[in-house]
């Protein structure tokens, strides 16, 4: 069961700053779309199912119209609130279920080190390598997390957009060569350039409710748990892949005076 956040987009690179100071390496990820989705089951493994849907509703306490809902995917909790979401969420059937589990896609520029500068009227021709899309290992490690049997990177592509709703590319690893133009024809500054290109990264990550997370050891008092913990999902990292996409190289530039 995907879900998208809407109208958000990578948007533009970072510009350098004044007097040509230098952008980041690479920009916070943007988080484009996610899924919930539910394992197949291990054999003799029983716990309650958990509908992913209960997850991005609003729960209203009467006595203090607090509202639960989600921020980012995660669930947020305001005082007062914390046992009626809680309620929400907890177990509704008996039977044999697998992990529940959450799959990010998310995109972040990143550009190359070091930045290259040109004097006035100069033009250089620029060469660069880069190496696109997932490794065989990356491969086995993402389907396995994801649930799927697949034999090659190729076929995520399609299995993404069919059953998490996520629209994104994933091709075999492979390298590329490539060259770029740059040009200064100014007379009186030097041209300091920045070359980005888009980063992808999916990240699997197993959802614990908070019957899960109380059930294991420490603290199963509900009362020593604070209202901004009680009743969130812990996330616990499986996998996470990055990659590299052949077809999003962006120049950036800026003038400093001699």
């Amino acid at each position: 069961m995907g879900r998208d956040s809407g109208a958000v987009v990578l948007g533009d690179p970072p510009p350098f700053g004044s007097n040509g100071a230098w952008p980041p390496i690479s920009t916070g990820p943007v988080i484009i779309a996610s899924a919930v989705f539910q394992t197949a089951p291990r054999p003799g493994q029983v716990s309650g199912g958990y509908q992913a849907t209960l997850a991005r509703r609003s729960f209203i306490n009467p006595k203090t119209k607090a509202v639960a809902g989600t921020v980012g995917g995660a669930l947020f909790w305001p005082a007062g609130v914390a046992m009626l979401g809680y309620a929400a969420v907890k177990k509704i059937r008996a039977g044999k279920t697998g992990e529940t589990r959450e799959v990010v896609y998310s995109l972040a520029w990143q550009r190359d080190d070091p930045i290259v500068q040109l004097p006035p009227g100069a033009t250089h021709e620029q060469s660069y390598s880069m190496t696109c899309g997932i490794s065989e290992t990356q491969t086995r490690e993402l389907t396995r997390s994801l649930g799927l049997k697949l034999g090659h990177a190729g076929a995520l592509t399609g299995e993404l957009s069919s059953k998490f709703g996520i629209a994104t590319t994933v091709s075999e690893q492979r390298s590329i060569t490539d060259t770029v133009m740059l040009r200064n024809e100014g007379t009186q500054a030097y041209r300091l350039y920045a070359r980005w290109f888009v980063r992808h990264e999916l990240t699997v990550q197993r959802l614990e409710t908070p019957e899960e997370q109380f059930s294991q050891g420490a603290r199963r008092n509900w009362g020593e748990v604070s209202d901004e913990t009680l009743g969130s999902l812990r996330r616990s990292p499986l996998c996470t892949v990055s990659y590299m996409s052949p077809h999003t190289v962006v120049l950036t530039y800026a003038e400093v005076r001699k």
